[in-house]
């Protein structure tokens, strides 16, 4: 997704006038003007879209999705997720994501040091191989952490069944996207505010926000998306590397 350019005529319509005298007359030289600017002024990119449009349009766009990979930047602001991502509090991070509905998720970082994050649903393993070591969360660590993040994925076509929406207005940065506030219906211990930033063209997620009641945030940017790659249940199955030492987080 390049940025929009406008070819510029000035080399062209320079040649033109350095004669003084124009064979075809002041009109011509008058609709040569307009057609100069009509040129130079650059399109419409997008018309703004309601709120519903763009709903409808994720509807669409995600109600046959089954499984969704793609490459991700991380950051964050804060400590929030320190205890399982062993961050610093601000941080930043990248690697890749695989997505299997309703609730199994691999993280694959490869940025600042390679480390994995994987849920079958049940458990969450996160492998750290430069330390040769795995903490496991289940239960409720695994509801506060992780749960929030597969149910967000998972139920994209369907938003307005959990989240109030509030659609703000359309940011260029540096091109036009799509921004809506989702606030949790039922409040809990996951994130207080979701910030989503949609492709104008065709509503493909490419990024967004989670805000935690202290205000901590973790933005995910995500590039290279594929949908229905027929992920396998068994990729997200991890196996506890020989040697490994194996921390349980919900026995600390």
């Amino acid at each position: 997704m390049g940025p929009l350019t406008v070819s510029s005529p000035a080399k062209f319509w320079q040649k033109a006038m350095i004669h003084k005298k124009h064979p075809y007359g002041p009109l011509s030289v008058i609709t040569a003007l307009a057609l100069l600017v009509f040129t130079l002024t650059p399109p419409c990119v997008f018309a703004e879209a309601t709120k519903q449009e763009i709903l409808s349009g994720m509807q669409k766009r995600y109600a046959g999705m089954n499984d969704l990979t793609a490459d991700y930047a991380r950051e964050t602001s804060s400590p929030a997720m320190e205890s399982l991502f062993r961050v610093a509090s601000e941080h930043k991070a990248s690697g890749r994501l695989f997505f299997k509905k309703p609730n199994k998720l691999l993280i694959n970082q490869i940025k600042p040091r390679p480390e994995k994050l994987v849920t079958n649903g049940v458990t969450v393993w996160w492998y750290i191989p430069e330390e040769n070591l795995v903490q496991r969360y289940s239960g409720p660590n695994l509801m506060i952490e992780v749960k929030p993040f597969v149910d967000f994925l998972a139920g994209l076509d369907s938003l307005t069944d959990r989240f109030t929406i509030t659609l703000t207005p359309a940011k260029d940065v540096p091109e036009p996207i799509h921004e809506l506030v989702l606030e949790p219906i039922e409040k809990g211990t996951g994130p207080q505010k979701i910030s989503l930033w949609l492709d104008t063209h065709d509503y493909t997620l490419i990024g967004f926000r989670f805000t935690s009641i202290l205000k901590e945030t973790t933005d995910f940017h995500l590039s290279n998306i594929s949908y229905n790659q027929d992920l396998k249940t068994g990729q997200f199955d991890f196996q506890i590397p020989p040697g490994a030492e194996v921390m349980d987080a919900d026995a600390q």
